[in-house]
């Protein structure tokens, strides 16, 4: 089962559009996850989808007082997957007996420590998991580059919650960053978000 996830910041423009049909033409993924799509569900194009080889339904999680920040796609070869749970910063479905969380993070680490207690009560059916997404944290200091030195209690949080779960972090191939602050020179910053962590049983 090949996946993918991305940051969109919007997928209702011409130019995401365009980079969103050349990522699917060319690793032909089973699961697409998105975080930030920045418009309502229902303004969505099910036809587009449709011309890129995924099904017309798709799911997406609760986002009080906003539009989902978390949609999930997949191939029409795909079985349908099973929607197990979903907040305002994941959403998890089960395939193939695999549980497969996308995750789109809080900002601020106080309210991630909800995500981190959703996604341990998950890790209790027991069964193969993976979980990639914009984690908003660092588990380590060389995860980011510039301004402030990243927060302890923040990444004592995230540790704790992949080391009490046995997870495992999937290599990474490519640029190590996937944030940047649009600044150079010393106001420059860049930030290792996104991961994938996995747990076999």
């Amino acid at each position: 089962m090949r996946c993918i996830f991305w940051n969109i910041r919007g997928i209702a423009n011409d130019k995401s559009q365009n980079r969103f049909s050349k990522l699917i033409n060319k690793w032909d993924p089973d699961i697409v996850g998105i975080a930030e799509p920045m418009i309502s569900p229902d303004d969505f194009s099910k036809f587009y989808l449709q011309s890129l080889g995924m099904s017309s339904c798709f799911f997406y999680n609760t986002s009080p007082n906003r539009v989902p920040n978390i949609w999930l796609f997949w191939k029409t070869t795909v079985a349908t997957p099973n929607l197990i749970h979903c907040s305002n910063q994941q959403l998890t479905v089960e395939i193939d007996g695999v549980l497969l969380s996308i995750i789109h993070a809080h900002c601020i680490y106080v309210n991630r420590r909800q995500l981190w207690m959703d996604l341990h009560q998950l890790s209790l059916m027991n069964l193969p998991w993976l979980i990639l997404g914009d984690f908003n944290a660092y588990l380590s200091y060389s995860d980011k580059q510039g301004g402030h030195r990243p927060s302890t209690a923040a990444m004592s949080d995230f540790r704790d919650f992949v080391g009490s779960n046995h997870l495992m972090e999937a290599p990474c191939n490519g640029f190590h960053f996937s944030w940047w602050n649009k600044q150079v020179g010393q106001l420059k910053i860049l930030g290792g978000y996104w991961r994938v962590l996995g747990q076999a049983l």
